[in-house]
């Protein structure tokens, strides 16, 4: 994504409003007016600026996963669930809003449906290693570590470097059961993070 200074922002603001005194049924100037200010973390006027986008064109998704994003950073996980399920019935191939969707149920608790989103995400894109890896963190949330497992090992052949899939590989196995297989991911992650106390931590206790 482009990084705007502060003083572009502010010229880009200006000038969609502007642009809205001419024209103020735009549904594509109000959807720019409130990316501009989410790009400023100016949250609420992001949201009002997008809800007028919608408002005006119910179906402009672009409109409606940028809400969703501004409403679960202000906390409204509810209405942004909405936003993106919204997403969803109109582009089902939108596979971020259906990333951010399970992301969002899993913020709510709701994990068995995160894992529905993140395996539909996934699905689609069988190269997208964040819903890999949140597919497995909402797996072994609910203690299923061998399907977690899964989900971490296809993260590590995207990423071998990937120390985060490592950790909680090595987890996984410690859940399991399985002390070598825990071992041998937490010296791999070691190698990538000498500081990693998280995983000198683990490596530690699975060799007591």
């Amino acid at each position: 994504m482009a990084q705007y200074g502060i003083g572009d922002l502010v010229d880009s603001v200006r000038c969609y409003k502007e642009a809205l005194k001419l024209n103020p049924k735009s549904s594509e100037t109000w959807y720019r007016l409130g990316l501009s200010y989410q790009r400023a973390a100016e949250m609420e006027s992001a949201q009002q600026a997008l809800e007028k986008a919608v408002e005006l064109n119910p179906d402009y998704t672009r409109a409606l996963y940028i809400l969703g994003l501004v409403l679960s950073q202000r906390g409204e996980i509810d209405a942004a669930i909405e936003c993106f399920r919204r997403v969803g019935r109109i582009s089902p191939s939108y596979i971020a809003a259906r990333f951010e969707l399970g992301m969002a149920l899993y913020r709510r608790g709701d994990l068995s449906q995160s894992v529905e989103q993140f395996r539909l995400a996934v699905a689609e894109n069988s190269e997208f290693a964040p819903g890999h890896f949140m597919l497995g963190e909402a797996l072994r949330k609910q203690d299923q570590h061998r399907e977690a497992l899964v989900a971490y090992r296809r993260v590590l052949e995207l990423n071998p470097r990937d120390g985060e899939a490592l950790l909680r590989q090595a987890e996984c196995h410690q859940q399991l059961g399985e002390q070598d297989l825990g071992l041998e991911a937490l010296e791999r992650a070691l190698e990538l993070n000498p500081q990693n106390q998280e995983a000198q931590l683990l490596r530690d206790k699975l060799k007591s």
